[in-house]
């Protein structure tokens, strides 16, 4: 695998009901966001030919995103002001998520 990339096996009960994404305190700090309440977060998604973003989402009262029926995502955060919170692992700032796999 390259680096900055991890695969993670799990059994397959583990994956019923689909994936959490969780964001660290640790990450919200380094943008100057004290609660994951203040951010926001965009799924990029084919519709048709092209790819858009959807409308802004806030995560879920317990802090995670929440995927129960995709198990790969591409998404985008932004800050309290709007201000784009890059994934520093990807040249497009935007987050990938694959699951299983």
């Amino acid at each position: 695998l390259p680096s900055r990339t991890m695969q993670v096996l799990v059994k397959d009960r583990l994956l019923q009901g689909g994936v959490k994404i969780h964001v660290s305190d640790e990450f919200l700090r380094e943008y100057g966001v004290k609660s994951l309440e203040e951010v926001t977060y965009q799924r990029l998604v084919w519709q048709g030919a092209e790819q858009v973003l959807l409308e802004p989402e806030k995560f879920g009262t317990d802090g995670c995103m929440r995927l129960e029926t995709d198990f790969d995502v591409t998404f985008k955060m932004s800050g309290p002001n709007g201000e784009n919170m890059k994934c520093a692992a990807s040249k497009d700032g935007f987050f990938r998520a694959y699951f299983p796999g």
